[in-house]
């Protein structure tokens, strides 16, 4: 699960260079997390 999130952001920055240049600009912050549907507790991945 945790590799899928870590490929998944790595695709998104890859993908979209609208949002890798919001986030090098600080406008935005993409974040490796996991949402737990049971607990709603996030947790953030290194």
């Amino acid at each position: 699960m945790e590799e899928n999130v870590r490929i998944t952001v790595a695709d998104i920055r890859k993908d979209s260079p609208v949002l890798a240049e919001l986030e090098k600009t600080g406008d935005i912050k993409i974040v490796n997390a996991i949402y737990s549907l049971h607990t709603g507790e996030v947790t953030v991945l290194d």
